[in-house]
């Protein structure tokens, strides 16, 4: 029964895009019928992650974004590990405009289940996403906030699974960075070339890694070394 549902809404899912536009009872009754069978399937005691993650889709590709981010965010309180449900929520939150919803998120799932490494490690993951944002939005003092929370979230990850130890690092050393970035911007080059040591010494591959905003390393050493007005 389970597997009918699923197929079901299937069925449904590649109607969408031949309904539309045709009539509007035929589209509307299609449209309910794949919604019900995907919802009964992800509530079905046998239910997995992707269930979750096809119903939040199903929705996405009806343009309704809400309902796309209700579904992930219920599918990973039921399955808090699953990365597509993630990255579903991310992409329905990214959709909406709310960037730092995707962190506030992240932090409830991680408080809400504590043991979790994944959950820790997608909130320092988070976190790092949105310090990126704020040096975009050329706010140096709240990025800088952000890369310390995502530095302290992956540092959890790293005591709960130890497997982790090679991404933690490296976004640990590229947090560094994007510190000594943001400190460019509000003009503190001595603490940005601090920043720039602690990111080489903690990984020295990620001189060679760009970031985000498209800059390395050589750009970092560039800002802190150049003549400018600001000092010496």
């Amino acid at each position: 029964a389970h597997e009918a549902l699923r197929w079901r809404g299937y069925a449904s899912a590649r109607l969408l895009a031949a309904r539309s536009g045709g009539p509007v009872e035929a589209e509307a009754e299609g449209s309910g019928r794949g919604a019900r069978a995907l919802s009964l399937a992800a509530l079905a005691p046998s239910a997995e992650a992707t269930d979750w993650r096809t119903l939040s889709g199903y929705f996405a590709a009806l343009g309704r974004r809400r309902e796309e981010v209700a579904f992930a965010r219920l599918g990973l309180a039921h399955f808090p590990d699953s990365d597509d449900l993630r990255a579903a929520l991310q992409i329905g939150l990214a959709s909406l405009g709310r960037p730092e919803r995707v962190a506030q998120e992240a932090r409830d799932l991680a408080v809400a289940h504590p043991a979790s490494a994944a959950c820790a490690w997608y909130e320092g993951y988070s976190r790092f996403l949105l310090a990126d944002w704020e040096r975009r939005r050329e706010r140096p003092d709240s990025a800088i906030a952000e890369y310390e929370r995502a530095r302290e979230a992956f540092a959890r990850s790293l005591e709960l699974e130890p497997a982790y130890a090679d991404s933690v690092e490296h976004y640990t050393a590229l947090a560094a960075l994007g510190r000594g970035f943001a400190h460019l911007l509000a003009e503190r080059r001595t603490d940005a070339a601090s920043e720039l040591v602690a990111g080489i010494r903690a990984r020295p591959a990620i001189a060679e890694v760009r970031d985000g905003l498209d800059r390395e390393a050589v750009d970092l050493l560039d800002g802190v070394l150049e003549w400018r007005a600001a000092g010496e």
